[in-house]
């Protein structure tokens, strides 16, 4: 296995100011790579590997790999998935980024639960999160998927703006919106780039 270039320097000696830079660094990491990713898109060099998938398993697996977050947070999953396999063509992997940075948004500022929910429409594949945090005023809503926009608490980041990108890719559309119980983001995504398989 390949380790982060930082695991051989620091030992378990330096405690819990190894942990911090190690979080900090793997942080960095991301955010070049996003930057990166989104670099591509406007240049027109993102290429899109475009085949069927799983939308219901994809979901899944975003929820597993983030279920030690929301552990560790005492935050609860709930899904709300038709009983049919929902297939959608599209690049898998750059579709299981755009919805593990909603997920991931949604954690951060969850209280106790994050719901996502698949409905399926006449012309439409509807993908929805919703956290219970608190609500944003409506000047931050309209920034939300900007670049580097800062959030209430400070989180300062990019994944929701290439979120954005990755779907606009996709012909869709995302949005977020202040609800009674959160604030809820909706990826829409037109029947031309999915379809039902009963």
């Amino acid at each position: 296995a390949v380790l982060h270039p930082l695991v051989d320097a620091l030992t378990p000696r330096h405690g819990k100011a190894a942990a911090v830079i190690m979080d900090e660094s793997l942080i960095m990491s991301g955010l070049v790579e996003e930057l990166l990713d989104i670099s591509k898109i406007e240049s027109n060099q993102m290429k899109l590997d475009f085949e069927p998938f799983d939308l219901k398993e994809l979901i899944y697996d975003c929820l597993r790999s983030l279920e030690p977050v929301a552990t560790k947070k005492n935050i609860a999953f709930n899904v709300d998935f038709p009983e049919e396999r929902i297939i959608l063509t599209g690049d898998e992997v750059q579709i299981r980024r755009a919805i593990s940075n909603l997920i991931t948004n949604a954690l951060r500022y969850a209280q106790s639960n994050v719901d996502v929910a698949i409905k399926q429409g006449i012309s439409q594949t509807i993908i929805s999160v919703l956290d219970d945090g608190d609500n944003l005023p409506k000047d931050m809503l309209s920034h939300i998927f900007e670049r580097f926009y800062t959030g209430p608490n400070g989180n300062t980041g990019i994944g929701l703006a290439l979120s954005k990108e990755i779907i606009e890719l996709h012909k869709g559309t995302i949005t977020a919106a202040n609800v009674a119980s959160g604030i809820e983001f909706k990826i829409n995504l037109p029947f031309s780039t999915s379809k039902t398989y009963f």
